[in-house]
């Protein structure tokens, strides 16, 4: 009776083994560009791309990856159809799927372009084809942000406080409104803003507001502070870059024909903030492109 029960143990334990060491076509998933799920800005010339590989049967383990092909298009519909004008990368036998540098065209600047990978098993056995997934590019090249920071003539621009001792707190001031007319004289095929600020902001187009994000951009380094020897802080004042980050819009859809309005509120943020362990750069200002 022992070895009855040990010979089915044995034989159970050989079929589950057997399951386990199969193997299965793989499933590229979670596709990401630096980082980011189909961002709306990526103002880098060489993006990188990576991705998820899961197995289409749970009762597989240690699958691998052996090979990948990444595809570019210039819209979805080529995609979708084929026309892989702007990157194939043809098979290439590798096992890696994380921060895969594009190597096709010369990328352009405030174009979206999409992406798909299909990968292969160590069985050589292709996968379908992942979903759709794409990013947009920011501005490459300075010169190309054809627009100027604007804030309220009465505020000033120097901060409302230094880090000096004793320093006086200069008064606060409601968050400038800002509005300007503009018409579109043809057919909108495709239309992105660029937009920032010193400060937070929040962008209306014909009433509706753009985006739905909050408390943006995020904080930075904004600029050299000769004052920042008074803070007692230990760190060098020489940062590596300063830096404002931006944002990127479609607003294609919020567009009307002929007369258009464009709104935006800005807020101090970090950029005008009286705490002690910030003190403001300088006055509220916004930016867009």
């Amino acid at each position: 009776m022992k070895n009855l029960n040990s010979m089915r143990i044995l034989y159970l334990f050989c079929a589950l083994f057997a399951v386990s060491v199969g193997y299965a076509k793989l499933k590229p998933v979670s596709l990401t560009c630096e980082y980011m799920e189909n961002p709306a800005v990526v103002d880098v010339p060489s993006p990188r791309l990576s991705w998820i590989n899961e197995v289409t049967s749970k009762q597989i383990r240690g699958e691998v990856q052996k090979a990948y092909r990444i595809v570019v298009a210039s819209s979805k519909d080529k995609l979708l159809n084929g026309e892989f004008d702007v990157w194939d990368s043809g098979k290439r036998s590798s096992s890696d799927s994380y921060l895969i540098p594009y190597e096709g065209q010369q990328l352009q600047s405030a174009k979206d372009y999409w992406w798909r990978v299909m990968t292969w098993n160590r069985q050589e056995e292709a996968s379908a084809w992942s979903e759709p997934a794409y990013w947009g590019m920011g501005l490459l090249s300075a010169d190309e942000w054809k627009a100027k920071w604007i804030g309220v003539p009465w505020q000033g621009e120097a901060p409302k406080k230094t880090l000096k001792p004793n320093s006086t707190v200069y008064p606060s001031y409601p968050s400038p409104l800002f509005r300007k007319l503009f018409n579109v004289k043809e057919d909108i095929v495709s239309a992105k803003v660029f937009v920032t600020g010193l400060g937070y902001f929040e962008l209306y187009i014909n009433g509706e507001r753009v985006g739905d994000d909050y408390l943006v951009p995020n904080f930075t380094n904004y600029t050299v502070r000769d004052d920042l020897k008074y803070a007692n802080i230990a760190i060098d004042n020489r940062f590596r870059n300063y830096r404002v980050m931006y944002l990127a819009y479609d607003i294609t859809d919020l567009l009307q024909e002929k007369e258009n309005v464009a709104g935006a509120i800005v807020g101090n943020g970090f950029y005008d903030c009286v705490s002690h362990w910030v003190c403001p750069f300088g006055s509220p200002r916004f930016f867009v492109r």
